[in-house]
């Protein structure tokens, strides 16, 4: 209404929808919720909509405003003009039919000749002379009489002024509803909040939710938290709950595992639960204890933004530092993988001094869920009695993995990366060379550990020419197990 960008079928809803107050009050006469609107004023613009708009007449495909007969004479008298006139037409048609005898004599209208008379070109003997021609076409004529331009210049003419009072009628009706600007905005409050807590009780009922317990230090004890979306999609039973407790001495939890264990998923659980917490909605759990938050904060998911030049890393730390400044020690925070868009010690290193910052200033120690591949971070707990590990469960079984997505205490011993990337398709000759790589980083032979590896060298280590002269089309399992033992051996 402000914007002047509503249309008809905005007014019919807003009639629709402020018609219903009476009825919804009158099903929360025994409730002790307390409406803002005042129902005496919302129902006058109902009675004023209703007596404004034929809403009998307003279809999906209406194109103009249908106003209720007697809410404006000068307007009717215009609509009785018309259709009279259009009673003329017919009559006209029918009488000159009569009179020269042409039996498929008809009157028409187009935008460019307005209304004609159009005869074929069987009959043009017929046509009498008081019939002016208008246009000739391939098979027929046009022609038009005086008694026909009269009409049509009445019909035209009510046409153009209808429209014109029809739009003025619209402002009038609009700036009638300004005036009930603020009740309109007191009822759209009181109904959306019914909605929203009807929506709770849905999902909690049918969902068997819990009610969470709030309270004012910054502890956390969440038990079998459940994702509410993915849970649904995957469908009951299949999504693995999980835990998080955090006391006032533990605030930190280092979450370490393989890729698409379930890391990520683990933060977006706990975020979604404490937010529904604080909301007022029950939480898919089967306990939960949640100390107030003051923000949530979360860094996660990559992305970078090419028009200002701001590179995948960058926009990872400018949201962290945005996280840091602004946190308070009642704030959450989820981190994933601060630092993966660097070098490995650059990464390292500032994920390390993000969580020394996080832990030993009094006025920052926010609840934090920080997933991370570094595994140098699961030192931290032996410095900082605040900060705990968890993992994600997996079960390794004949050179296979199988994700668990199960959060236990203690830290992975690795990442499983090569096994992610044969799970993705990465060819066999890959995944053997990088077995390799995988074994002289983590042993390296050299003197000093910056040792990096030529990966396509001419002159390849005996191991490595082993692989590469491998017949991976003709070898058969049992002969390739057979090698990667005796690599192994040697390694």
């Amino acid at each position: 209404m402000e914007n002047k960008t509503c249309n008809y079928r905005d007014l019919f809803s807003l009639y629709e929808s402020i018609s219903q107050l009476d009825t919804l009050k009158k099903l929360f006469l025994e409730s002790p919720f307390d409406f803002k609107v005042n129902s005496k004023k919302i129902n006058q613009l109902s009675k004023f909509l209703n007596q404004a708009i034929d809403t009998e007449t307003l279809f999906e495909n209406q194109s103009k405003l249908p106003v209720r007969k007697g809410f404006n004479k000068e307007l009717d008298e215009l609509i009785s003009i018309k259709y009279e006139s259009n009673s003329s037409l017919l009559s006209l048609e029918s009488s000159e039919k009569e009179k020269t005898g042409i039996n498929k004599l008809k009157i028409s209208f187009n935008r460019v000749f307005g209304y004609y008379f159009e005869v074929t070109k069987s009959n043009l003997d017929q046509v009498p002379d008081y019939f002016i021609r208008r246009q000739t076409l391939a098979n027929s004529e046009r022609f038009y009489t005086e008694e026909l331009k009269i009409l049509e210049e009445k019909i035209l003419n009510s046409d153009e002024k209808i429209a014109t009072l029809e739009d003025a009628i619209f402002n009038q009706i609009c700036n009638e509803i300004k005036k009930f600007k603020e009740d309109i905005l007191f009822m759209s409050e009181d109904v959306s909040l019914i909605d929203t807590i009807y929506s709770f009780y849905l999902i909690a009922n049918n969902n068997n939710w819990i009610k969470p317990v709030l309270s004012e230090d910054n502890k956390f004890d969440i038990r079998d938290a459940l994702h509410p979306v993915i849970d649904k999609t995957l469908g009951f039973g299949k999504f693995v709950p999980n835990d998080l407790s955090f006391t006032n001495k533990i605030n930190t939890a280092i979450i370490t595992g393989p890729n698409m264990s379930g890391k990520s998923t683990y933060l977006r659980t706990m975020a979604i639960i404490v937010i529904l917490s604080q909301v007022g909605s029950f939480v898919p759990a089967s306990k939960c204890e949640i100390g107030i938050v003051d923000r949530i904060f979360t860094r996660t998911g990559l992305t970078d933004d090419i028009h200002t030049g701001k590179s995948t890393f960058l926009i990872e730390m400018e949201e962290t530092s945005r996280i840091l400044a602004q946190s308070t020690n009642k704030s959450f925070a989820v981190l994933d993988e601060i630092g993966r868009g660097t070098s490995t010690y650059d990464g390292l290193s500032i994920a390390w001094s993000i969580l020394e910052y996080i832990n030993t200033k009094e006025e920052k120690k926010f609840r934090t869920l920080f997933a991370t591949h570094f595994h140098e971070l699961t030192k931290l707990p032996e410095t900082y009695s605040n900060i705990i590990n968890l993992q994600v469960a997996v079960h390794e079984e004949n050179n296979s993995i199988n994700f668990l997505h199960r959060i236990i205490e203690g830290s992975a011993e690795k990442s499983y990366g090569i096994n992610v990337a044969e799970i993705a398709g990465i060819p066999m000759e890959v995944l053997l060379k990088a077995k390799v790589l995988l074994s002289e980083f983590e042993n390296p032979k050299h003197g000093n550990n910056s040792f990096q590896p030529l990966l396509f060298e001419d002159n390849l280590s005996d191991v490595t020419k082993q692989i590469k002269d491998l017949d991976l089309i003709n070898i058969t399992p049992f002969e390739l197990m057979k090698i990667i033992s005796d690599i192994q051996k040697e390694l």
